[in-house]
């Protein structure tokens, strides 16, 4: 009978208690609390919360969560590869403003809006004028973040190019997202050409925008004020589960029995990345259900840890809700 030391039971035990599995979800702790620690428990009690509501879940729920702070993170299906519907527009998004970072592009560059060129998706471009209107680099940023407007995004791609965009995500070690269609391309849907990404993949591209790491100081800031414009215009799943004022910049996805968010909550002494992915959902709305239960669940340990001692007294002013 094989022997274990004491440490290496202890490992099995909180595993086993986990529901891990070697590919399915994973605790990663680069710089976590010591095992024993009243905060560590409160993190495994949170992660096994979240595990079962992944497995309850109408379909398939991959999710990503790292804490900014400690680097600590947990995923879930996190290197499974889902549909990302608009979530993708965060890669376009980050290539933008890297290439303006290098002066190969002028964000105030005007773009003349022609019916011929809007596709369905919001509407705000087609209800233009027929080529009475231009529209900026950064404007039409905006409007695919804030209205996450479809015919906005094609003139992006357009202008910047899809391999562009997919180059840059494998060099920020991006290595299963991938650009592929345009938006409202069914059929390129069909031929399977869809816009993917993993949960990993995600909580990795928006780890890079808030440590810096590849942006400069005011492109950043632009990424991150523009990815809050969508929260702040009419809320999204994973902004509903935050408490009202807490900055979330994220940004949501829709499709057939799709739906997905991904953000930044920039939640005061602990800010968080969180990527919530749904896939064969039985309804759209459980899905935006199960999204907006994710988020309550993490922002709740977050906002705990963010007010208490390493003992967990609270020690200052609360931010969780009421």
């Amino acid at each position: 009978m094989q022997r274990f030391s004491r440490s290496t039971r202890n490992i099995i035990v909180i595993l086993a208690g986990l529901g891990w599995s070697g590919i399915a979800c994973a605790a990663q702790t680069p710089a976590a609390p010591q095992p024993n620690s009243l905060r560590q428990l409160l993190w495994q009690k949170t992660v096994r919360r979240s595990f079962k509501d992944a497995r309850r879940f109408d379909g398939v729920m991959g999710i990503g969560v790292r804490d900014l702070t400690s680097g600590q993170s947990w995923y879930c299906h996190g290197r499974q590869v889902f549909p990302t519907a608009s979530t993708i527009k965060t890669t376009l998004l980050f290539e933008l403003l890297h290439l303006a970072d290098q002066h190969r592009l002028n964000l105030n560059t005007p773009v003349r809006i022609r019916h011929a060129a809007t596709v369905g998706g919001s509407g705000l471009l087609h209800n233009l004028g027929d080529g009475t209107t231009t529209m900026s680099l950064g404007d039409l940023a905006v409007a695919m973040m804030q209205l996450s407007d479809n015919s906005a995004t094609n003139l992006l791609i357009g202008r910047i190019g899809m391999q562009r965009v997919n180059n840059e995500m494998r060099a920020l070690g991006l290595r299963h997202t991938a650009l592929r269609r345009e938006m409202m391309d069914s059929a390129a849907a069909r031929a399977g050409r869809e816009n993917v990404a993993t949960p990993r993949d995600i909580v990795r591209l928006l780890r890079t925008v808030f440590q810096g790491h590849a942006l400069r100081p005011a492109s950043r800031q632009l990424y991150l004020d523009w990815m809050e414009l969508a929260s702040q215009q009419s809320g999204t799943p994973l902004s509903r589960g935050v408490k009202a004022g807490v900055p979330v910049a994220d940004k949501p996805g829709v499709l057939e029995h799709v739906r997905c968010d991904c953000g930044l909550v920039l939640l005061p002494r602990r800010p968080y990345a969180l990527c919530v992915f749904t896939t064969f959902d039985a309804s759209g709305k459980l899905g935006e259900q199960a999204i907006t239960r994710e988020s309550h669940l993490w922002y709740e340990y977050f906002a705990r840890i963010a007010t208490s001692s390493r003992y967990g007294r609270a020690m200052y002013r609360s931010t969780s809700a009421p």
